[in-house]
């Protein structure tokens, strides 16, 4: 089967987007790429966020993160086709993710993509069981007991296998390296997964049948489907793709000489509209008039509405004056019985001089009045009369505003007919030419449109065809693995054999002090100097035995044809390799062991058996030697970009 190699990873982000490239120059996959820089700039991430796209459960939470990136989309390449992987990377992982069918610069356009779920794992339409076919490793089922035939089952998952791609910084040195240490079932899973990668489980064949069948089912479906979408096309008479790109190529060729001709046009229409410029000037200063007097018409008559409520008002003032006056001539205001100092009856008959207070006796001259009647009577009436004097003007006023408006419309509407005239014939012999250029377009952007659709399904129906093929391919190498399995036969004996050699021979590049006895048992575990790996007792020589240990079963499988996808993605492989200063450096420490570490790997990648592989490595400070497959470098200070994965994350 073809390797999984991955081209890009992108995370989308709020206000911008953060990616990272494993292509080397010309384009293509680099076999070994590395990711340098300083602690906490999200080297890690990368390697998180690609399994987190394979499927692994969750992504790197780190605040930089969570506050910036929405999605995480993994670019891969595989069996010649290149397909995107997106999740979600909310604050809860997504439970599904979308493959799309082209690469990242293809997601704006249209293309093919489907929908799916994360869990269960078993789902046939699972990110999963997607990506595990694509390994020949779709429908594999495990034993729970191996040694019994009735045991219960249980399939394979994506994640299972994925425990074979990285190499966690973790893994290196917690004497965990096969799930000792796990639940009995995980580690007899993992066993199993181990022997599936070179061929030598005990239901390989049966997985492989299951596999071709699913295959061929598929194959069946798609021919299916093609044979309609020909038969579609023949009716409809679609052209071929060649005569469709041809037709293309005139229609655009037609359509940019038709916008030529409709840019002269209008230039010559242009010149042709500074001769009105005098009619022009006459229809705005029409219209600016017309303007002018609307709005002098509007004040006058808001101010004729407010001064004839204010003369109403005067009116009923006046009416209520008169009123009072007459009210005080027949009414005594003050008609007193009983005098208040005496307590004697007033008699009225002693003194009827209007002269006089009918009370006290006195003159009334004497006592100032406050309030003349006839005097307010008199000024309101002058107030009112001057008002409408002024309300009079300003009707007078609002009427030859009137008829000036409407001659100011009239003349305006003149203008614009004789302004209408003068253009008219200066732009009627432009403007049939220009509305037959201006149909002549439409009828060639919709052929376009047409010949474009016509584009889109002849493409849609080559890739559905390449598609076919690439199954058809693949159920080829599932005969051929199945026939190859059918020959070999192998047993896990036999597997341990060729691991063991690989095993010493890596170790041997990786300059492991005192090597001696480097083998592995019947159930993978390592072991050196007739000590297994867990009880040496030196961290960096666990280092070594895990990174030897991994390579193995990744040059093996691959080399052989195997299981493996093809990817190995490492965390920190000079951990515990290079003494701290302040410490005393043991056996297992020392610039030659590290640089014996990248040296093996880089020479495999570069070779025959690595070329097809991939081999992704992130670490602080890798040796000169590898700077030329640095794909990436994270410097952790903002003066010299990047700072880090999520480069604007400085702080």
């Amino acid at each position: 089967m073809g390797a999984l190699k991955v081209r890009r990873i992108r995370l989308l982000g709020v206000g911008r987007d953060y990616e990272v490239s494993f292509l080397d120059n010309e384009g293509e996959v680099a076999s070994l790429a590395i990711i340098a820089g300083q602690i906490s700039t999200g080297k890690t991430s990368v390697l998180e966020f690609i399994t987190y796209c394979l499927g692994a459960r969750d992504f790197p939470h780190h605040p930089e993160i969570r506050s910036r990136v929405g999605k995480a989309l993994l670019e891969c390449e595989m069996q010649g086709s290149t397909f995107v992987i997106e999740r979600s990377a909310s604050e809860i992982p997504s439970k599904t993710a979308v493959i799309h069918s082209c690469d990242l610069e293809g997601l704006g356009q249209s293309h093919p993509s489907r929908e799916t779920v994360i869990a269960p794992n078993n789902d046939p339409e699972s990110l999963s069981q997607y990506l595990l076919t694509q390994f020949g490793l779709g429908n594999v089922l495990l034993k729970e007991a191996p040694t019994k035939d009735a045991s219960g089952v249980d399939r394979l998952s994506i994640r299972d296998v994925l425990k074979l791609m990285i190499i966690e910084n973790s893994n290196l040195d917690d004497k965990n390296l096969l799930y000792e240490n796990s639940q009995p079932v995980v580690r007899l899973k993992h066993e199993q997964v181990l022997d599936l990668m070179f061929g030598a489980h005990d239901n390989t064949a049966a997985s492989l049948a299951a596999e071709a069948k699913s295959l061929e089912y598929d194959i069946n479906e798609r021919s299916l489907e093609l044979r309609t979408i020909d038969a579609f096309m023949s009716e409809q008479k679609v052209p071929a793709i060649d005569v469709i790109n041809s037709r293309v190529i005139s229609l655009h060729s037609e359509k940019s000489d038709l916008e030529s001709s409709l840019d002269t046009i209008e230039h010559q229409m242009a010149a042709e509209a500074a001769f009105g410029d005098e009619q022009r000037l006459v229809y705005q200063e029409a219209g600016a008039k017309a303007r002018e007097l609307s709005n002098r018409q509007r004040e006058t008559r808001t101010q004729l509405e407010r001064l004839s409520a204010l003369a109403a008002q005067y009116d009923q003032d006046i009416k209520k004056l008169v009123f009072a006056k007459e009210a005080k001539r027949i009414f005594d205001p003050l008609a007193i019985q009983i005098c208040p100092w005496c307590l004697q009856e007033v008699d009225a008959s002693i003194s009827s001089s209007t002269e006089s207070c009918k009370v006290c006796h006195q003159p009334l001259s004497d006592i100032e009045d406050n309030f003349d009647v006839d005097r307010e009577i008199n000024a309101s009436r002058r107030r009112h009369k001057e008002l409408a004097e002024l309300l009079d003007e300003m009707r007078s006023e609002d009427a030859e505003i009137s008829l000036g408006l409407d001659a100011a419309i009239a003349g305006q509407k003149h203008a614009q007919s004789s302004f209408d005239a003068v253009m008219q014939g200066r732009f009627s012999p432009f403007m049939a030419e220009r509305d037959e250029i201006l149909a002549s377009m439409n009828r060639v952007e919709h052929s376009l449109e047409q010949f474009l659709q016509l584009t889109t399904m002849q493409n849609s129906r080559d890739r559905r065809w390449k598609e076919l093929a690439n199954l058809r391919q693949s159920l080829a190498d599932l005969r051929d693995a199945q026939h190859s399995a059918d020959l070999r036969n192998v047993t896990r004996a036999q597997v341990i054999d060729s691991l063991n050699s690989r095993f010493g021979s890596i170790l041997s590049d990786f300059h492991f002090p005192k090597l001696s006895e480097p083998s592995l048992d019947l159930r993978y575990i390592p072991s050196v100097r007739g000590l297994r790996y867990d009880l040496i007792g030196s961290s960096g020589a666990m280092t070594l035995i895990s990174l030897a240990w991994y390579l193995s079963v990744f040059e093996i499988s691959t080399e052989a044809g195997g299981a493996h996808p093809g990817l190995l993605m490492i965390d920190s492989p000079q951990k515990n390799l290079l003494p701290a200063t302040d410490q005393l450096a043991d056996e297992y420490q020392g610039p030659a062991i590290a640089q014996g570490v990248y040296n093996h790997i880089a020479n495999w990648c570069g070779g025959t058996n690595g070329s097809g592989q991939q081999v992704i490595i992130v670490d602080n400070d890798p040796p000169p030697q590898v700077e030329r497959f640095v794909v990436a470098r994270f410097s952790g200070d903002n003066r010299h970009p990047p700072y880090g994965l999520i480069d604007d994350a400085t702080n």
